[in-house]
């Protein structure tokens, strides 16, 4: 169906291999150790996407890069050796640094401006579980394009665990206010007499507009470019805690290979490495709060 779906050329839309690239994720994760031969097409399949027909929409992107860490993290070498193979190395790994630095312009509430791939918690641990892999091959073994780039990655490791951090505190803000907001209204639904001045004729062309574009069909692709997460969406790797996978990969290759890691973190500002350091402090307390959580719910499960 994959297969299908990205040699389809124009006959396949950025929807149907937003489909294609989930199904291989779960195919991926669900089935780690047993599909060796399977990640070289997948990635080949990528890679002539990319080239022949490139997406146009960035959760399209999104998808195929997401896509590529999956590999990485089912098989660092397998999966750096197929892009290898493909030349493809330093052209992917640009189009994944690239959207990973990508955002939107700056507005009141996001002055840095808002993150235009990856923007939900999964598609971020995707990233980072992907690119934290290749810590796991000594950094001499990795084609150069990704050595040469090491030293990039692994802040943008950091960034993705501070932005996931960040959105972790949001959402539980914003769980308080809706309790709080709830306990205020003590269980009765007011109704402003005044309720119908809020929607002005602004927001009306807005909706009308929008209506217009599902008419055409053009809207659709939209629905598609959302940061909601899935409540109900379960992975093999919700178990995974992107922080400690990080952080024991980067000190099992500094134990291994420390002059490696340390001309990889020469070039960091001192910004960059004391975030990094506080990074690997934070990963003894997430395994003993992982551990105390496991054992609280197999005391009530």
């Amino acid at each position: 169906m994959m297969e299908r779906v990205l040699q389809g050329d124009e006959q396949s839309g950025e929807r149907d291999c937003v489909e294609a690239c989930k199904l291989a994720e779960s195919l991926i994760l669900n089935c780690m150790g047993k599909i060796d031969a399977v990640i070289p097409p997948i990635l080949t399949l990528i890679v002539n996407r990319f080239r022949s027909n490139p997406p146009t929409k960035d959760y399209c992107r999104s998808e195929f890069l997401k896509c590529v860490a999956n590999c990485l993290y089912y098989n660092p070498v397998g999966a750096a050796s197929a892009l290898e193979q493909n030349g493809a190395t330093n052209e992917v790994f640009q189009i994944w640094l690239a959207a990973l630095r990508a955002r939107e312009e700056a507005t009141e509430e996001q002055p840095g401006g808002e993150k235009t791939h990856f923007k939900a918690v999964h598609d971020k641990k995707v990233c980072i579980l992907g690119l934290s892999s290749l810590l796991r091959v000594p950094i001499a073994s990795l084609p150069p394009a990704i050595q040469a780039g090491m030293n990039v990655i692994v802040q943008s490791i950091m960034e993705l665990l501070q932005d996931i951090e960040m959105e972790k505190t949001r959402k539980d803000d914003d769980k308080h206010d809706d309790e709080d907001d709830d306990d205020d209204e003590g269980g009765i639904l007011d109704v402003d007499d005044d309720c119908d001045e809020d929607l002005n004729k602004e927001d009306m062309d807005d909706i009308l507009a929008k209506l217009s574009q599902f008419r055409d069909g053009s809207g659709w692709d939209d629905l598609f470019d959302e940061d909601d997460e899935d409540d109900d969406y379960t992975s093999p790797i919700d178990e995974v805690d992107e922080l400690v996978y990080f952080v024991e990969n980067f000190t099992a290759l500094q134990t291994n290979h420390p002059a490696e890691t340390q001309q990889l973190t020469a070039a960091f500002a001192p910004e960059a490495q004391a975030c990094l350091q506080a990074i690997i402090a934070q990963a003894p307390q997430r395994v003993a709060e992982n551990a105390a959580k496991k054992a609280q719910e197999k005391a009530t499960g």
